[in-house]
């Protein structure tokens, strides 16, 4: 059985996985210390540190420097409580800063939520989602990227969402089905239709889903604001911290 503050993380690197495996980026492992994930689309290229020991994170940041110069990514992701008590300090010693720092958040299906179907949730067509990818760039907002969207739409595992007004996508939503971790991502809300329970309502679609297909629970990875607003009072557990560093 999977300790449950590794979830989100795992669910986390899945999905980097799925994108590099599906635009045919590298996948390394460098022998368990780390696995960089160096996929064409900057935003799902990244390293995530697993279990490695206090004496091993200078080289590793170290080597990840190195490899600045072969075109891999620099970006690195650990989870803090599993991590060594002076890994920050280390980050800092090898000139990487703070990205962004996420709570890994577990939802147990047994624990019950509303039944009751949202009819403006659609999943997306083919077609609709160079509109979805827009809507994601705008909701976070972030660079707009859409090969990663368009490469897990081809996925068995994947199903996309999206809040419709009209012909409009207010909120958006992804569902990375895993036997061990599935995991919820690019819950995003574009400016104008915040504030109206559309991320709510896409993330209990996402439940429903998911227990009718067997599954017993789904992780996630929040910012402080979807932690405390949506996730957190919808039964979502923290049981982690991830945080991201990037080189200075």
């Amino acid at each position: 059985m999977i300790d449950r503050m590794r979830i989100p993380f795992l669910s986390m690197t899945d999905m980097f996985r799925e994108i590099s495996e599906q635009l045919g980026g590298k996948i390394i492992d460098h022998e368990g210390r780390y696995i960089t994930y160096a996929s064409p689309s900057f935003l799902y290229a990244r390293n995530f540190i697993l279990d490695a020991k206090e004496s091993e994170i200078d080289p590793i940041l170290k080597e990840i420097h190195d490899n600045l110069s072969k075109g891999l990514p620099g970006g690195v992701s650990f989870i803090k409580e599993l991590a060594p008590e002076n890994i920050e300090e280390l980050f800092a010693q090898n000139d990487f800063v703070p990205f962004i720092s996420q709570t890994g958040m577990i939802f147990d299906l047994a624990n019950g939520f509303s039944d009751e179907i949202d009819p403006s949730i659609a999943y997306m067509t083919d077609d609709q989602m160079g509109k979805w990818s827009i809507a994601v760039s705008e909701g976070f907002p972030k660079p707009m990227e859409d090969a990663p969207f368009i490469a897990l739409k081809k996925c068995d595992n994947v199903l996309t969402y999206g809040y419709m007004d009209g012909d409009e996508i207010g909120s958006t939503g992804m569902l990375l089905m895993h036997p061990e971790y599935s995991g919820i991502h690019e819950i995003s809300t574009v400016p104008p239709y915040r504030n109206k329970g559309q991320a709510t309502a896409i993330i209990i679609r996402m439940l429903q889903d998911l227990k009718q297909r067997g599954f017993s629970s789904v992780s996630l990875q929040a910012s402080d604001a979807g932690r405390d607003y949506v996730y957190a009072p919808l039964g979502f557990e923290s049981v982690c911290t991830i945080p991201t560093f990037i080189p200075a």
